[in-house]
């Protein structure tokens, strides 16, 4: 609502495109205003090829979590592990089952990926936790 009355008050300025709606709703997300923020995701498309993070955690964070997860699978940019245990706002979706398969799917992918280039990389990719690890750490608030 903030974010509307602003753009409002400017006339000239232009509807706000592509990403930039999410991006607000995230922030109303996360101050609780869910079902403004599951407005803006009804109506982003969520083609695989304009998947980017916000859309993923905005989908998150209003509780469509099945919808968040489709969207990691189909994101050919944050389908990875390493997203998936550094960012705060997945963290949301730890308890389900589908989560939990993707993760270690995901892990099995880093460590054959890891097998592979082993020593070829100039510098050693930083260290990740097991998904066992990640699953039983407290999930951080924002």
């Amino acid at each position: 609502a903030l974010w509307r009355r602003s753009l409002e008050a400017e006339p000239k300025r232009p509807e706000p495109t592509g990403i930039t709606p999410v991006l607000l709703a995230t922030v109303s997300a996360r101050r609780g205003r869910l079902e403004e923020a599951r407005q803006v995701l009804k109506k982003f498309d969520t083609n695989p090829s304009r998947v980017a993070d916000y859309p993923i955690k905005l989908a998150t964070l209003v509780g469509e979590k099945d919808l968040a997860i489709d969207l990691i699978r189909n994101s050919p940019i944050h389908r990875n592990y390493r997203w998936l245990v550094s960012d705060p706002d997945i963290a949301l979706l730890r308890n389900g089952p589908r989560f939990r398969e993707l993760l270690v799917e995901l892990y099995q992918k880093w460590q054959r990926d890891l097998d592979q280039l082993g020593s070829s990389l100039p510098v050693p990719p930083p260290k990740l936790p097991t998904p066992e690890e990640y699953l039983s750490r407290p999930v951080k608030s924002f």
